[in-house]
């Protein structure tokens, strides 16, 4: 089935969310879907939840390993041709699907994403977040420079299962990231173009867990190791590619001006202090955003 399209909801102690996740996977206009369930070995109620679904999803369950490994369990057990991304936090509206795979069709791409709705911890709206529309070479630059959190979002993605083969899979070893690294590997070493589909198709939910320095301390370390990383490759297997990207980012820092090239300043003065004083850095930024209390 060509067109068969795999929900993929990696979970981890979400009791109190993968019901809403699963709902909004069973409730799609597009009816050609299964899902998949991977429970990367939750402690909670988590798997009482998903075993009261039966037949209509697929639940397997794992020792803990990481998103990244309950992502590539679920790829490596999916029957479609398409894997669509959901974290068991996240909402899909009803037509998620459908408009991704029309857009997809229609443009013969391989790789979809769209606009999504940052919700809270009890679902309500805190704002929107239109993605800009980006030719290839910008959309490199872009996630390159900004990060994954400027450009795309986990669950808004659809992926077909052709990539996997050339990008690989997610790489288990980042804890953190994961998806960074795998938008990175894509785009720029093998060439990959993402159709944004101007549609908000994805509630987005911000909660504790994600905000802690802890989490956004190890998250940079990783941004940082992942495009060193990426470098090192690029200088060894394409050396000419490489050069061309480098004119393009100083380019882009060049165009988007000084707000950009300030954002970037910081963020390389505050990978060169010491540990405590760069998580120290990011609590401040989290509880000046009103994502937290103190």
């Amino acid at each position: 089935m060509s067109n068969l399209v795999s929900i993929i909801i990696p979970t981890y102690n979400r009791e109190k969310y993968i019901t809403e996740a699963i709902d909004s996977a069973l409730g799609q206009t597009y009816q050609n879907i299964e899902i998949i369930v991977v429970d990367d070995g939750s402690t909670d109620k988590t798997q009482d939840i998903c075993r009261k679904y039966g037949s209509k999803i697929r639940y397997i369950h794992t020792r803990n390993g990481g998103i990244g490994s309950a992502l590539n369990i679920g790829i490596l057990n999916m029957n479609g041709s398409w894997f669509k991304w959901l974290s068991s936090d996240d909402v899909l509206y009803s037509n998620a699907v459908e408009e991704l795979m029309k857009a997809a069709d229609y443009s013969q791409k391989k790789i979809a994403y769209s606009d999504y709705v940052r919700i809270n911890e009890e679902g309500a709206e805190i704002d929107i977040h239109h993605e800009a529309q980006l030719g290839h070479d910008e959309f490199c630059a872009t996630i390159w420079l900004a990060g994954h959190w400027f450009i795309g979002n986990g669950s808004s993605i659809l992926i077909h299962k052709s990539c996997f083969d050339r990008v690989g899979l997610f790489d288990e070893q980042l804890r953190f990231q994961e998806d960074f690294d795998w938008w990175l590997r894509a785009s720029i070493i093998h060439g990959y173009s993402f159709l944004l589909v101007p549609k908000v198709l994805l509630k987005y939910r911000i909660h504790r867990s994600q905000l802690t320095a802890e989490v956004s301390h190890d998250s940079m370390l990783n941004s940082e190791l992942i495009r060193q990383r990426i470098k090192k490759h690029m200088l060894l297997s394409n050396p000419k590619r490489w050069q061309t990207f480098s004119r393009n980012l100083r380019y882009y820092n060049r165009y988007r001006g000084a707000t950009h090239g300030i954002r970037m300043m910081m963020r390389r003065i505050t990978m060169a202090l010491p540990s405590e004083a760069r998580r120290s850095i990011l609590r401040w930024w989290i509880i000046s955003k009103n994502l937290i209390q103190h």
